[in-house]
Parts: C-alpha cells; sequence; structure tokens
C-alpha cells in the first residue's frame, strides 16, 4: 500500500488545449478517493497520468516516495478497471484472471489459490471456464474487477465503472458470497479492503453528474 501524490500536474493536448493545469493532490494510504466533475475537466487525464498511459507536460506523480512520473505503466504496480471491462474475449474467466498474475511471473502453484480466492469474492467461482461473450454485463465487470484484485496491487484506478448500475451495487452493497446478507453500512473502500490481503489505496473515477437529481448520485 501506498499514498499517491500529484504535484503541479499539466496536460496539454496540441495543439495548444490545456486538459489539466497545476493539479495537485494527495491520496493517502487506504483511503477512496473520487474524482467527480463534467466532462472535459480532466479527469480521465488525471487518472491516465497516474497510471502512466500519458506523460505530463509539466509535474511529478508519486506512489509513496517514488517518483514515477515517467515510470512505464508496468512498472507502477497499480491495477486498473476500465470502463469497457478490456477483457480479453479469446480467454476464459480464469484465463482473464490469471493474465496478470502470469505477465509479473507469479509462479503457476501461486495463481491457482489467488484466482479460486477472488473468483469466490467475487460470485465467478462458476463461471471461471466460460468466456466473455457467454456473460452477462454484470459477469464481465466482475470479472473486470477481479483481474485487478488479483494482482493485489498498491492502488486501485477505476475508470468510470461506478457509473454501471451493477457495479455500483457490488461496491455499495452486495457482498458477492452472500448477495442477500450484505452490511449496508460497507462502503466501496472497505468491501475492496475486506477482498484484499492489505487495505489498499483506491482512486476512482466519477461518471458525469453534474445537475443530476440526488437520489440518481
Amino acid at each position: 500500500m501506498a499514498s499517491i501524490t500529484l504535484q503541479d500536474l499539466t496536460r496539454v493536448y496540441p495543439p495548444a488545449v490545456p486538459a489539466l493545469t497545476d493539479c495537485t493532490f494527495e491520496v493517502a494510504d487506504g483511503s477512496f478517493v473520487v474524482l467527480l466533475g463534467p466532462s472535459g475537466c480532466g479527469k480521465s487525464t488525471a487518472l491516465r497520468l497516474v497510471a502512466g498511459l500519458e506523460l505530463p507536460d509539466r509535474g511529478r506523480v508519486l506512489i509513496g516516495r517514488r517518483d514515477v512520473t515517467t515510470t512505464p505503466p508496468g512498472d507502477r504496480n497499480l491495477a486498473m478497471v476500465f470502463q469497457n471491462y478490456a477483457l480479453y474475449p479469446h480467454l476464459t474467466v480464469r484465463e482473464n484472471l490469471a493474465f496478470p498474475l502470469r505477465m509479473r511471473r507469479v509462479p503457476a502453484v501461486d495463481r491457482g489459490p489467488r484466482i479460486r480466492r477472488v473468483a469466490e469474492l467475487l460470485g465467478l467461482a462458476d463461471l471461471l471456464e466460460r468466456h466473455p461473450a457467454q456473460l452477462s454485463g454484470g459477469q464481465r465487470q466482475r470479472v473486470a474487477l477481479g483481474r485487478a484484485l488479483v494482482r493485489e496491487p498498491e492502488a486501485f484506478l477505476l475508470d468510470r465503472t461506478i457509473e454501471k448500475l451493477a457495479f455500483v451495487h457490488l461496491l455499495f452493497k452486495l457482498d458477492a458470497r452472500h448477495p442477500h446478507d450484505a452490511e449496508p453500512s460497507m462502503n466501496q473502500s472497505e468491501i475492496l479492503k475486506e477482498r484484499t490481503a492489505e487495505p489498499n489505496v483506491l482512486v476512482l473515477l466519477e461518471c458525469e453528474l453534474w445537475g443530476q437529481p440526488h437520489q440518481q448520485r
């Protein structure tokens, strides 16, 4: 687990379109942060800069005390859940969950238990041999989340996934092992922390909500 710090981050797209200007904030260990704002305010850009998918024109990104501003995404030990899930259609659920572990060269003897644990936690144990095309939208969401959880990263980066109603239910209300016995007081970070070996920083990119009625939030 580690804090995430953005220092004076600035990103300008050609020809001269400022997407982010002098963005500075810190996400403490084990905290849950939501970036909320109208389209074009820089939410996605900030998340992509933290993930290393883009490089800033100015400023720094720190994970813990490490300056990772120019560090490749694969070396940042972050897990990102994309809005479109980004599952591999030719791989089974089991293989999708195993993919990040294979890329990190986790021994096969250790991959199985981690995959089974996450699959049970997210209610995917009976779906491990199915392909994404055989899953519902909610099930694909859980596979995408499981692929992030299985890595046991320093931080989770969720790109607009909370705008999906099933994902809101999963994180806010439902314990996948006992869907009807969920603790109503548990929030997203508590549920994710319960499902991981250690409490991790959780950064969430929220969907567009400005101007929507309160009950829809």
